[in-house]
């Protein structure tokens, strides 16, 4: 056990017997600190993998937390986001389960070894370099393209990965084996993946994720954080502050569906705020979405009132793989719209659809189900079923297979936003990966 990681815990158990959040939320950083230096201890930047990732964003969240909490009674509504819905009674237990839930999702992780993986491996190899090429033309086709051309569920799922998968592998073989068209073509789709998000998606993060994944990218292929100084990598950083910055504004945006794309990008660069947005003390910020109080003390309170659930909002996982063909009638998973409409905040319509969606998270739907008990044990299966896939992926050892690696990004990706909203996160990576998988098959058998 590494110093830091035994403080966390003495930290942590003192802030939660005096019932102090924010002593708990100073634990929390420590936590993930002891992590993130672990880990580059151990391998530098020569081994990133999705619990490295998940402990820098699960840092960056506990950094909002101690944030909050810190300030909570001099500048309460500079802090309104933070608090939007939460129950302030339930606020220490609340960061508690996040400091238990990432203990253990990593300890999972780190606790797999090689020798036990029973997944299959993802394996597509390419024989040379030129065959990105027309990765790119497919990718690039896929962009201009894609609001015209509808898939098949799993099969839409996989497509839409293809352009963001294309910018990492680019990139990587791009500086790996000095090919500058390659670097190049990543560039290009860095720029029309996020103009198209910019137009056509309802997630923010689906505008800034290009340039993120080129970062990504280029620090895994020169394993150096000083590459970053170099000036090609200015437009990139530019991109995320403006993205930060407007951070509020693209959340209006998304909610105004009459707007042309003149009017997006005139009411984007005008800094006159809508009548709803003008206090400024209540925007909400990319690190106040990063914190998980309000969801976590809501978790809490309906466990208080309805009791521990046992299984019950998991009941999905006995039927989620049975094709809708044979069951027509299947339910529609969509575990975010049920807790958001249990604690008021949406409402479902004449169709059945439900308005809203909140997160529970991994650890706070365990929690609700079977309490502490489930947080330790369902987080650290969690951990070690990623641990599972990240072998099962290749682990970026070998960049012509093109497959795996994809793969890999997508459990970076996936990392990266705190590996998932709820429990339903395994069905979700799950069926990804055999989607990937199916696909090495079939490749491997056209191309013997």
């Amino acid at each position: 056990m590494n110093f830091l990681l035994l403080i966390s815990l003495l930290i942590n158990f003192y802030g939660y017997f005096s019932d102090s959040p924010v002593i708990v939320t100073f634990a929390q950083i420590i936590l993930c600190l002891s992590f993130v230096v672990d880990h580059y201890k151990k391998y530098k930047l020569n081994n990133i993998n999705p619990i490295f990732v998940f402990s820098i964003g699960s840092l960056y969240t506990a950094y909002g937390h101690f944030l909050a909490f810190y300030n909570i009674k001099e500048k309460e509504e500079a802090y309104f986001q933070y608090f939007k819905y939460s129950v302030p009674e339930n606020y220490t237990e609340a960061m508690e389960i996040y400091f238990i839930g990432i203990l253990f999702i990593v300890l999972g992780f780190n606790s797999f070894k090689r020798s036990t993986g029973v997944l299959p491996e993802i394996n597509f190899t390419i024989k040379s370099i030129s065959v990105l090429n027309y990765l790119f033309y497919l990718s690039f086709f896929i962009v201009i393209f894609q609001g015209f051309i509808v898939f098949p569920g799993p099969v839409q799922r996989l497509v839409s990965l293809i352009p963001i998968s294309s910018i990492f592998l680019l990139n990587l073989f791009g500086i790996t084996y000095k090919v500058k068209n390659l670097e190049n073509y990543s560039w290009i789709l860095v720029f029309i993946c996020t103009i198209n998000s910019f137009f056509t998606s309802y997630l923010r993060f689906d505008i800034i994720s290009p340039a993120i994944i080129y970062l990504i990218s280029s620090l895994m292929a020169t394993k150096r954080v000083r590459s970053f100084f170099d000036t090609k990598y200015i437009p990139i950083f530019a991109l995320i502050l403006f993205f930060s910055f407007s951070f509020n504004k693209l959340g209006m945006l998304r909610t105004i569906y009459s707007f042309s794309w003149q009017q997006k990008v005139s009411y984007l660069f005008n800094n006159e705020q809508v009548a709803e947005f003008e206090d400024e003390q209540k925007k909400q910020t990319i690190l106040a979405r990063s914190t998980v109080i309000n969801q976590l003390t809501q978790v809490i309170r309906v466990k208080k009132e309805d009791g521990l659930y046992s299984g019950k909002t998991m009941l999905y996982l006995t039927y989620v793989f049975i094709p809708r063909f044979v069951w027509p009638e299947k339910p529609i998973i969509q575990q975010g719209g049920w807790f958001a409409e249990r604690i008021g905040l949406a409402y479902r319509n004449d169709s059945g659809s439900i308005n809203n969606s909140i997160n529970m998270t991994i650890y706070g739907e365990a929690y609700l189900n079977f309490e502490y008990y489930g947080v330790i044990i369902i987080s650290f299966l969690f951990g070690y079923f990623i641990a599972q896939l990240w072998q099962a992926s290749g682990m970026v050892k070998n960049y012509f297979n093109i497959l795996g690696v994809g793969f890999s990004l997508y459990l970076i990706g996936y990392a990266t936003f705190q590996l998932g909203a709820d429990i339903q996160a395994v069905v979700t990576i799950l069926s990804v990966y055999l989607i990937f998988l199916f696909s090495s098959i079939v490749l491997k058998e056209l191309y013997r």
